[in-house]
């Protein structure tokens, strides 16, 4: 096929593609005047086009993809390239399980000392080894690495072959497709909702944690012998074709779908949402409860299957069902709650699979569901359904007509008395908070002849709410808490505590436990034990709120966002980061459903995600999110703002933590003048700009700068939290880094021993913080020459950090880079070089390629190749880390000059080696 001219190929199927079907043989014939392989080709190209479902009706625009497709699939089939017994990783090939397109699916084994494993291996052919989709199949496997859930087929790692070949390796599953199990089992339609409702609950996972399917069908989702279910391809089907036995399979470009269940947008290539996953459960539901799908797509043309799609409305499952009493059991509800998931725009679907699971549950429990219009006829309908036993229908639903008329005209009279009222209670507040910071407040004497503090204003208004509203219970609650929150935030944790609890206890006195005003009260005294680190009571807090909310309001009301928000705030600071982030992709899910996206609250809990995802590695997405934070806070406040400030200290971590040290000292000084300009210089929020500033003056060379403001850090912290503090712990730590970066190695381990002792005072043994006091003093132990003790800490850190993130996380790589270098000076060289091996794919695979930490993983390298004798390599591998480190240092950075001491070492030795 390498020696057809392309362009001519193109422009004879581009016309043949414009005439009648019928005429299409006689003009090939004369456009290949006799040349038999122009002409094969031409008419296979044809036929692969005519029998590709979902091809738009103009293909032009996808023709040169899909040629080069098909090219490299002959080039592959050519070579009759056989895979069985080969060893990809540490598996080894059994047999081929699938096929499709773009590569095979084999079945592999590894076989150890204590165990065996099956898995499935995904094979992309050569010709998609491009260095984009390289880098799309690596942002993949980072994204499916985070996805565990009994539901989903667990994604295990992913390469390249030697010769080039990408690769996945996944949880094998022993299963047959859903609609296959529900024929074999014969179950009925109650135990198929189930089974399905399985289904939901693992794509409700997966889209929590940002992972849309866009290819589900009953082929992508198995049941195994013992009825579990479990969803293949999360994900990978935006890079790989699904198995052969689909063959419907669309390729438009970059499009991948399979038509039967494909929704509207993506047959018009618009924007993909987690709609589109519900859309084609929606069809696979249909396809379970009726027995047949919702359109007769049988014998129609691709251009006519796509029109179907876009403009067909289905017809209700109960009347195209065969099955002898179905119709009956789907007619109604069920037939309301499918047709919902089917709808062509995606506004109008289930947006979320927990509304779909909702409606499930309800039609299960005779419950309204919200696909049905909610008539006063329908629910009435169900609530005799339900309660059969009572009274007799007629007499009940008169009864229930008289009294929810009366029931509409009482509440419409209380809207607007409460309307009055509320307008009313705002004028006082106003008028009392004016009266609260007059000069002439006689609680104000103490400060008469100068200018109060904010904390002064605050306190003296407490006791002014104490005097003037306890017999005023509304304003005196709402007065109290919103004082409570003002002194929290800034640092006046005593008086804090006081309001807050007065609060609290007025307003479960008068309000109840179970009302939205103790919601809110507890949800305020949840962020007030962030501030203090009490993260135990404000779990407590936070989920006693939103349990309240959830009974008020319903499992999807607007007023769960922001608890949500807290409580996954609350996971972000015990270091649960997956689970911080489902959250508050959960959150974000509910003001996406609410239309809450342009407020400040959104744009709080956008940046809280984004330090999350700064926290699991994922820099970029982590980015994005900073920077649309702080776009729209630039665009909505007047002047500086503690949002400002913040988003700008997180962006700083972001560089920093990306080895862009300049950008960060930028940003990290711009949030220290804002939070002086904000809260003058005694703020908790400056001790985090003096630690980072510290650390990155440190990395830039400048020792003097960076222990300066790690000085600055330990002394604000033990002055606002005490040297017994948690705070005080992480302030000592940073400390003791800038010590030993000036040589002081004995007062830097010292100082790392007092922080970790502190920490081992206010954590669990087995808190993931914990890593990083244990691996700061492992550190100074190895320069100290106490290896035994060193090897034994950083074993713990490995530990904590991998059940904690995960064993290919970016911290895991670096704690095993110090445990090779610690394993080296030791003398244990076999054993460092197979921990450099299990590092060397966490610094290539996630870090960016010009990462100070692949310098000094490739110095470690060096050293222990030099130390083997291995002259050579040793002196490749400091060449590679003085190449970066220029990239991240000035000349004079020790990092540079201790790389290059070791270079001219190796060289001189190779020297001395080849001269005896």
């Amino acid at each position: 096929m390498g020696d057809l001219d392309w362009n001519r190929v193109e422009t004879i199927v581009d016309q043949a593609l414009e005439l009648p079907e019928e005429e299409r043989a006689t003009f090939i014939e004369q456009k290949c005047q006799g040349d038999e392989q122009l002409k094969g080709e031409i008419t296979t190209l044809l036929e692969s086009i005519s029998c590709s479902e979902g091809w738009l009706e103009n293909p032009k625009n996808y023709q040169r993809e899909f040629y080069q497709e098909i090219a490299d699939d002959v080039e592959l089939l050519s070579s009759g390239r056989n895979l069985i017994d080969t060893q990809v990783g540490s598996y080894l090939i059994k047999e081929k399980i699938g096929e499709g397109g773009m590569g095979a699916v084999y079945l592999a084994e590894r076989s150890a000392d204590e165990f065996e494993h099956r898995v499935a291996i995904k094979i992309i052919r050569q010709g998609q080894a491009s260095k984009e989709n390289l880098q799309r199949f690596k942002r993949e496997q980072q994204i499916l690495a985070g996805l565990n859930h009994p539901g989903i087929a667990q994604f295990y790692d992913g390469g390249v072959t030697v010769d080039g070949f990408p690769y996945i390796i996944m949880e094998y599953v022993d299963g047959v497709p859903i609609d296959e199990y529900c024929r074999r089992s014969n179950i009925d339609l109650d135990e198929k909702i189930e089974l399905f409702k399985k289904v939901l609950e693992a794509v409700r996972y997966a889209h929590e944690n940002l992972v849309i399917h866009r290819d589900l069908k009953p082929g992508n989702i198995l049941v195994n012998s013992d009825g579990k279910i479990k969803i293949l391809d999360f994900g990978i089907s935006k890079l790989l074709e699904s198995e052969s036995h689909e063959s419907s399979l669309t390729l438009t470009g970059a499009r991948l779908l399979t038509p039967r269940y494909a929704a509207p947008e993506q047959v018009k290539q618009q924007n993909i949402t987690t709609a589109t996953d519900l859309y084609a459960l929606g069809i696979v539901f249909y396809e379970l409860a009726a027995g047949s799908g919702p359109y007769d797509l049988e014998n129609q043309s691709p251009y006519e299957i796509e029109q179907i799609i876009l403009e067909t409305n289905p017809k209700k499952p109960s009347a195209r069902t065969q099955i002898p009493g179905r119709s009956q059991k789907l007619y109604g509800d069920l037939d309301a709650v499918i047709l919902k998931a089917l709808r062509k725009q995606p506004e109008n679907r289930y947006r979320l699979a927990n509304e779909f699971l909702d409606d499930l549950s309800n039609y299960q429990q005779g419950l309204p569901v919200s696909a049905q219009e909610g008539t006063f006829q329908y629910r009435a309908h169900k609530f005799f359904k339900r309660h059969k036993q009572g009274a007799a229908a007629v007499v009940g639903i008169l009864l229930l007509i008289i009294g929810l008329t009366g029931f509409y005209t009482w509440r419409i009279t209380e809207e607007r008395n409460q309307a009055q009222f509320e307008a009313e209670r705002a004028q006082q507040i106003k008028e009392f908070m004016l009266s609260m910071f007059d000069r002439s407040n006689p609680d104000m004497a103490n400060y008469s002849g100068r200018e109060q503090s904010t904390t002064e204003m605050l306190i003296a208004g407490m006791q002014k709410v104490e005097d003037e509203l306890s017999n005023r219970p509304e304003m005196h609650i709402e007065m109290l808490a919103s004082i409570g929150d003002a002194l929290s935030n800034i640092d006046e944790f005593e008086k804090a505590d006081q309001a807050l609890t007065k609060a609290l206890i007025r307003s479960r006195k008068y309000y109840g436990a179970n009302s939205h005003q103790t919601a809110d009260i507890l949800s305020d005294l949840a962020n007030y034990n962030h501030e203090i680190q009490q993260y135990e009571e404000a779990e407590n807090y936070i989920l006693e709120a939103l349990a309240i909310d959830s009974t008020i309001n319903g499992e999807h009301s607007e007023s769960l966002s922001d608890k949500i928000s807290i409580y996954a705030s609350n996971q972000f600071l015990q270091s649960n980061y997956h689970r911080a982030r489902q959250l508050f992709l959960e959150a974000d899910s509910l003001d996406k459903v609410f239309g809450r996206t342009q407020t400040p609250g959104y744009h709080t809990m956008l940046a809280n995600l984004g330090e999350t995802e700064l926290f699991l590695g994922e820099y970029q997405q982590a980015e994005n999110h900073f920077l649309q934070a702080l776009n729209f806070y630039t665009n909505y406040y007047d002047s500086m703002h503690v949002n400002i400030a913040m988003t700008q200290y997180r962006l700083g971590m972001l560089h920093h933590y990306r080895s862009e040290y300049k950008k960060a000292e930028t940003y990290l000084l711009k949030s220290l003048d804002g939070y002086k300009t904000l809260y003058g210089a005694y703020n908790s929020q400056l001790s985090s700009n003096y630690a980072m500033l510290a650390r990155t003056y440190r990395l830039l060379g400048d020792l003097d700068q960076a222990h300066n403001y790690a000085l600055k850090d330990a002394d604000l912290t033990k002055t606002l939290f005490s040297d017994t503090s948690a705070m005080y712990a992480k302030s000592l730590n940073n400390l003791a880094m800038m010590q030993k970066a000036q040589g002081q190695l004995k007062a830097a381990k010292n100082n790392y021993e007092q922080s970790l002792l502190l920490y081992q005072q206010h954590l669990d043994s087995d808190n993931p913080d914990l890593a990083m006091p244990l691996y700061n003093l492992a550190d100074v132990l190895m320069d100290l020459g106490n290896y035994d003790r060193s090897h034994d800490l950083i074993k713990r850190v490995v530990e904590i950090d991998k059940a904690k993130l995960g064993p290919r996380h970016p911290e895991v790589g670096i704690d095993l880079n110090k445990m090779g270098a610690i394993l080296t000076k030791a003398g244990h060289f076999a054993q460092a070089d197979s921990v450099f091996a299990e590092a060397e794919g966490i610094f290539l695979g996630k870090f960016p390629e010009n990462h100070y930490r692949i310098g000094e993983y490739f110095v470690n390298c060096g050293i222990l190749n030099l130390k083997q004798q291995n002259h050579k390599e040793a002196s490749n591998y400091f060449k590679q880390a003085i190449e970066i480190f220029n990239t991240n240092f000035k000349e004079d950075n020790r990092r540079i000059a201790q790389a290059m001491a070791y270079l001219k070492k190796s060289q001189q030795a190779a020297v001395s080696s080849a001269n005896q």
